[in-house]
């Protein structure tokens, strides 16, 4: 598991966390360079972060749509970690 990966939860907690709001995505994105921070030099997979925020938010929102906001969420992640490793 990633280290640091709960640094998500904060994000997670809130109850707009999946509208895409300037405030709930600027928490995102400062848990995913937490994350980063954490875990240098590794990618941040895609599966990995959609499980955790799947089993954080199992049965607050229906299935099929936590699905579409793991997918959507993970591969941002996916993408920013991606990207920061080849910058270097």
């Amino acid at each position: 598991m990633l280290k640091g990966i709960s640094a998500l939860d904060k994000w997670l907690a809130r109850s707009t966390w999946h509208t895409g709001h300037p405030i709930d995505m600027g928490i995102f994105y400062s848990a995913v360079k937490e994350i980063i921070s954490q875990n240098p030099n590794v990618l941040l997979h895609e599966s990995e972060i959609a499980a955790y925020i799947k089993s954080s938010q199992s049965g607050k929102i229906e299935a099929s749509e936590l699905e579409r906001l793991a997918k959507e969420y993970s591969q941002k992640a996916e993408l920013i970690s991606d990207y920061v490793i080849l910058a270097k």
